[in-house]
């Protein structure tokens, strides 16, 4: 007889035959510490965890596997990213010179500026409750970058909403051509006739999951054909056709509109006060980034300068647009400084910019006002989805994106009325301008603060869970 065997005999003997005390909670025995336990127990112990641990690894494993084969920042992000550039560049055209067309809708119907403001704020409300136009096509492709890329994020991010900068550069100058030589009308036409091209780019905003489907077909059809991994790879099998039919169960869910719409406003993400202090900023920001350079066209008109000037500054503004976003997607994920604190600090230079607009009188000195709104006030749209991804998940982004364009859309149509207002009753954007700017002074003020929240939510949130870890240890010792 071995001394193993002797071992587990004297063991065997001095047992007791007790039955022994399960905790319900943990599955743990409450009366190891009183009863003698079998060495054969406890190998046998050891044996299943081990066994369990095995199971996770291959589980871990095989899920990155199944990353590395989606395209995420290669392949097909690249097109994805290519389609929304382009979209981007003729969406940007459209809408960062829309202030031109706002001049020559005040000519063609003799329109005051409030009434012309109140055309843009039903459109914004549109887009906000019915997610049509602006309010469907920029969670989409948002959306879209931050699903095809990781660890390029931020340059994604920034190269492709650098084409509505590139837009707004190219587009200026023909609009402002095209309004004088053909019209208010045709001019229109034209404008509705680059909107069609959205559905050209739009057809390669592939959804990520169908690259899912092909990897478990493909994973599926491709077993083994040793015997000693036959047993695992029909196992394995069944696993991906069991993931299989719950990926299509998934997506036939999906298809269903109100299950989209709770996907989109899941009212969880209020529990912390990280997001609130985000909408907050989105809401100031978004109104000072659009506002501030679309009235740039009227506040010049006002000045007297004549429909080409109107169109180099645009243009400027533009060109000075795109080179701050690359300029800030190279360095976005480079983690050198913070998002927020770069996103602050621009958005105090546009507040100092826009409560300076009354000193910008003539067209060389429009020109630098030009000049500072396209360095300052291209970068939120770049930056506030990485910021959203970075202080509430990526798994959070649909709904907090759903959120945050209604929350855009409401602030921006609600304050398009006033600055008409404003410059109505004053007779100039003088005060309408220091609005727009002490908006930016308190959107940058929670740029700054967003941190410093996130990191209180998160220190409450690891005191609650140990919190909950102690009262569990109690009432398993009890």
């Amino acid at each position: 007889m071995t001394s193993i065997e002797k071992t587990i005999e004297e063991s065997q003997d001095t047992c007791t035959d007790k039955e022994i005390g399960i905790n319900p909670i943990t599955g743990n025995d409450v009366q190891h510490h009183l009863e003698p336990i079998s060495p054969t127990a406890a190998v046998e112990d050891n044996t299943e965890i081990k066994l369990e641990q095995g199971n996770e690894r291959k589980q871990q494993i095989h899920e990155c596997n199944n990353d590395e084969e989606l395209p995420i920042d290669k392949g097909w992000a690249w097109v994805v990213l290519a389609g929304i550039t382009v979209l981007a560049l003729l969406f940007g055209g459209i809408i960062k010179n829309f202030g031109i067309i706002f001049v020559a809708i005040q000519d063609r119907f003799g329109s005051s500026a409030s009434l012309t403001s109140s055309l843009v704020t039903t459109q914004r409300l549109t887009n906000s409750f019915t997610c049509v136009a602006k309010g469907f096509i920029i969670p989409t492709i948002t959306v879209s970058l931050l699903e095809y890329f990781n660890k390029r994020r931020g340059l994604a991010v920034g190269l492709a909403f650098s084409g509505s900068s590139l837009g707004g550069l190219i587009f200026a100058p023909i609009f402002a051509e095209l309004l004088d030589n053909i019209g208010y009308t045709r001019t229109l036409l034209i404008v509705a006739g680059m909107t069609f091209s959205f559905l050209v780019t739009g057809a390669l905003l592939r959804p990520i999951k169908s690259f899912e489907r092909q990897s478990l077909k493909h994973n599926e059809t491709n077993g083994n054909t040793k015997d000693e991994t036959d047993i695992e790879s029909r196992s394995d099998t069944g696993k991906h056709e069991s993931s299989l039919e719950s990926i299509q169960n998934k997506s036939n869910e999906q298809n269903s509109f109100l299950c989209k719409l709770k996907a989109g406003f899941d009212m969880k993400v209020f529990k912390t006060f990280v997001f609130p202090v985000f909408l907050l900023m989105a809401a100031m920001l978004a109104t000072t980034t659009d506002l501030l350079v679309m009235f740039l066209a009227p506040f010049s008109d006002d000045i007297g300068l004549t429909a080409d000037q109107i169109g180099i500054l645009m243009s400027v503004l533009a060109g000075v647009g795109m080179l701050s976003r690359i300029i800030c997607a190279l360095v976005a994920d480079r983690e050198c400084v913070k998002r927020t604190t770069l996103l602050a600090v621009l958005s105090m230079m546009a507040g100092i910019t826009a409560h300076c607009a009354r000193f910008f009188k003539s067209f060389s000195l429009l020109l630098v006002m030009a000049v500072f709104l396209g360095l300052t006030c291209e970068i939120y749209n770049s930056m506030y989805p990485v910021i959203l991804v970075e202080y509430l998940t990526l798994s959070k982004t649909k709904s907090c994106m759903g959120f945050t364009v209604m929350t855009q859309g409401i602030a921006v149509a609600s304050t398009y009325p006033l600055v008409g207002w404003l410059r109505d009753t004053i007779g100039n954007y003088y005060a309408s301008y220091h609005c727009l700017g002490t908006m930016s002074f308190i959107g940058a003020l929670c740029a700054f603060a967003l941190p410093y929240v996130h990191r209180r939510s998160k220190k409450k949130s690891n005191h609650h869970i140990h919190v909950e870890k102690n009262t569990e240890i109690v009432t398993v010792s009890s």
